[in-house]
């Protein structure tokens, strides 16, 4: 699942006259569909008032270990403790539950959004990592064990009978509990738990930690918040304008972004279908913590662009957590007419400037050319080739160090 391919119609109208151009201008301007199980307006905003809040007594977590196996020094558990609870009963979350077995001292900890790959990918995750890995398998199709969202439509995403009888609210529930079970472990430093996932693993990532200050790092592939002006699969944009205000207050991970307190990272495509590239920058700009960006020219939102496939960000694992002592960063580019420049850390051994035709970002569908940078000084510069130097363009930077760790500019 994720997000859709339009921007709303007052700012695609204004931007073409070619009403083929506009995909999904039906379903946008489809009235809101009634549904006589959504719950009043007044209780909304009730619920919304503590919607995260946390209780003083918590439940217990009852722990089931239902799988144990080792291999190549790792031990995995499959795992369900206690999620929410509400009317229809007890939520039951499955995750398994990796972790190197001779290592001297705490571990960090990184909860996995894949959606539950199995005993294997958890094992993996552990020994790259060299830390605990918590996969949580909320998605269900094709797991051997699959969590348990008792009485959960997963069409609740579309209406609001319920803020916590939303998919977002009882998924996230479910994510700070694992918090819980890995505060409850002597193996773990409390300090340094993470957590990250791509698509709408990376969008309960950012809303997880916008939600909880807990978390200390996150690692978003591909997902974003800033949902206000995209016509979302989500399904907000079913909802009549007053709903829809509530459904983005709730579950847009752009309403918590300035009060995440964790280390970030997107990593982002370029021409990403789902998750816009124009959406995400805001989403991006507007969390106060400690961030880092790279985006994928001519990628979308999951495959690669003419055989190059995309770096995993484990060297952010690594900076986060204490492994390494810094992280390439880059500043915003300036222009001066073609020229395009940045200045980047100390460290960086290769730049180039990727350009696209256009002024706005709110169409995925386009192309982006690259050219090489050079070092002058701190900075690097490149220059657009001369029979383009008039046209409008979007631009930014992306340098790379040696050691293959991977930013961009704004």
């Amino acid at each position: 699942m994720g997000l859709g391919l339009a921007a709303t119609i007052g700012r695609g109208a204004a931007a073409h006259d070619d009403a083929d151009l506009l995909r999904n201008v039906a379903s946008l301007q489809t009235a809101a569909v009634p549904n006589e199980n959504e719950a009043p307006i007044s209780q909304l905003k009730a619920e919304l008032a503590t919607l995260w809040d946390r209780p003083n007594a918590l439940q217990p977590l009852a722990v089931e270990v239902v799988h144990v196996d080792s291999k190549n020094g790792c031990k995995v558990e499959g795992i369900y403790i206690n999620g929410y609870e509400g009317p229809a009963g007890q939520d039951r979350v499955f995750f398994y539950y990796a972790r190197p077995e001779k290592i001297a001292g705490k571990l960090p900890a990184y909860i996995e959004l894949t959606g539950g790959s199995g005993p294997e990918r958890s094992l993996w995750m552990a020994g790259v990592n060299q830390c605990a890995v918590l996969d949580v398998e909320w998605r269900g199709q094709g797991n051997r064990f699959r969590s348990k969202w008792e009485g959960l439509n997963f069409d609740s995403m579309k209406r609001l009978t319920a803020l916590r009888n939303n998919q977002a609210f009882r998924l996230v529930t479910g994510i700070r509990r694992t918090i819980d079970f890995l505060e409850q472990r002597p193996e773990i430093d409390a300090a340094q738990i993470g957590c990250g996932g791509g698509s709408m693993g990376g969008y309960y990532t950012l809303l997880a930690a916008g939600v909880d200050a807990r978390l200390k790092f996150g690692v978003d592939e591909l997902g974003a918040g800033h949902l206000a002006d995209t016509d979302s699969a989500l399904g907000q944009f079913e909802l009549a304008p007053e709903r829809k205000a509530i459904w983005l207050r709730a579950f847009d991970p752009y309403s918590y972004a300035s009060s995440t307190k964790a280390k970030i990272f997107l990593n982002l495509s370029a021409n990403d279908y789902f998750f816009w590239l124009g959406d995400a920058l805001p989403h991006y700009d507007a969390i106060p913590a400690e961030k880092r960006l790279c985006i994928w020219p001519n990628f979308n939102h999951n495959d690669g662009a003419f055989g190059k496939t995309k770096e995993l960000p484990k060297g952010w694992i690594d900076y986060c957590v204490g492994r390494a002592s810094s992280f390439p960063q880059i500043d915003a580019v300036r222009r001066q007419g073609a020229v395009y420049e940045a200045k980047a850390s100390p460290g960086v051994s290769s730049a180039v400037l990727f350009w696209s035709p256009g002024e706005k970002l709110d169409w995925p569908a386009r192309y982006w050319a690259e050219v090489s940078a050079t070092r002058v000084g701190d900075r690097w510069q490149a220059e657009v080739p001369a029979r383009y130097a008039r046209l409008a363009r979007y631009a930014f930077m992306k340098v790379r160090e040696a050691e293959g760790r991977t930013v961009s500019s704004m």
